[in-house]
């Protein structure tokens, strides 16, 4: 059966990777507005 707290483990354990891929998208973003910033002209 799936208990609530079974639930919330998963979600956690999901979580994790899922923020990390965020955060590499957003840092991959930065640096690519930063480099058409300098580059662009």
């Amino acid at each position: 059966m799936l208990s609530t707290e079974k639930a919330t483990s998963y979600l956690y354990f999901l979580k994790e990777p899922l923020d990390i891929f965020l955060f590499s998208i957003d840092r991959f973003r930065d640096t690519t507005m930063l480099y058409f910033l300098f580059h662009g002209q």
